[in-house]
């Protein structure tokens, strides 16, 4: 609440979902739940009437209806608009290769008793209702999705668990792994054959990074495959884990260098210093 507004509260409506669907009223409401609610309210308000006192109504108006509300129901130049599809492109990019089992676990979820599953239940809505509650809004961004990633992750986690006990688990987890052998096998045959780079010209610079990249990758998927059909569930988790280790550091250790020659105003700064002389005076504007 301090740094987010109403955002901060999100929680609260998960947790009462949770606690409607599991039919237990001393979670829905109870008196630990108010005073915590009481609390941060007024460790909110301690800043916040000091603040519309300085700022005046003008500070009001701005901070509940155009940062607070505004944001999520106009959108706007300042705010970041984008189509409602938005976030179904984005997440699955960001989530990947994760991604490949998120599907699948939300399947075996569901299929399991009811007592087993409450723990599933309450990540499933979660999930759902941050991604619902952010695709909704007028203004979107990556970064406004970061609250849904533990949740997607932990629904993911309990399908790799699920992998290594039980044999409706195995399977899940062994489509997930051939899916994303296939998806690197894909992408290596494409890149190879320069398919992207006549949609996108952008690309050519990077078809050789994207190369190395997709090599090691089928590489490390194809052996994690391997070896989970031979039953060496571990070889096949640290394989896996490896292989994407060493593919965040390698983006982490190329891409700044690429980035930088395009973004960076070090070019643009060197150019001015050439050309100004002794007792010049920089004004930007």
């Amino acid at each position: 609440g301090l740094t987010k507004g109403p955002i901060g509260y999100l929680p609260l409506p998960i947790l009462r979902l949770f606690a409607f669907f599991q039919k237990d009223v001393k979670k829905f409401w109870n008196r630990d739940l108010l005073w915590g609610c009481l609390l941060s309210l007024i460790l909110v308000l301690i800043w916040w009437l000091p603040a519309c006192w300085i700022g005046g109504k003008e500070y009001i108006y701005w901070l509940l209806f155009k940062q607070a509300v505004g944001t999520y129901l106009e959108g706007g130049r300042h705010f970041h608009p984008e189509p409602f599809y938005f976030y179904f492109v984005r997440f699955p990019i960001e989530f990947f290769p994760w991604i490949v089992f998120l599907p699948t676990a939300f399947v075996l979820g569901l299929r399991r008793d009811f007592r087993k599953r409450k723990e599933f239940v309450f990540l499933s809505i979660w999930f759902f209702f941050i991604f619902l509650f952010f695709t909704l809004s007028k203004g979107k961004k990556d970064n406004y999705l970061l609250p849904l990633y533990p949740a997607a992750a932990m629904i993911v986690g309990n399908l790799w668990d699920l992998g290594f006990q039980s044999e409706e688990g195995k399977k899940g987890f062994l489509s997930g792994l051939l899916l994303l052998t296939l998806l690197f096998l894909a992408g290596f045959v494409l890149t190879l054959l320069k398919i992207p780079q006549r949609f996108y010209p952008e690309a050519t610079a990077y078809s050789s990074l994207g190369l190395s990249i997709l090599s090691y990758m089928l590489l490390g998927s194809f052996l994690s495959l391997l070896f989970f059909i031979m039953r060496r569930k571990w070889a096949s988790f640290v394989i896996l884990m490896i292989a994407f280790a060493f593919f965040h550091l390698h983006l982490s250790y190329a891409l700044p260098p690429e980035i930088n020659s395009l973004k960076s105003a070090k070019g643009f700064s060197e150019k001015i210093l050439k050309r100004m002389e002794i007792g010049d005076e920089l004004k930007t504007y």
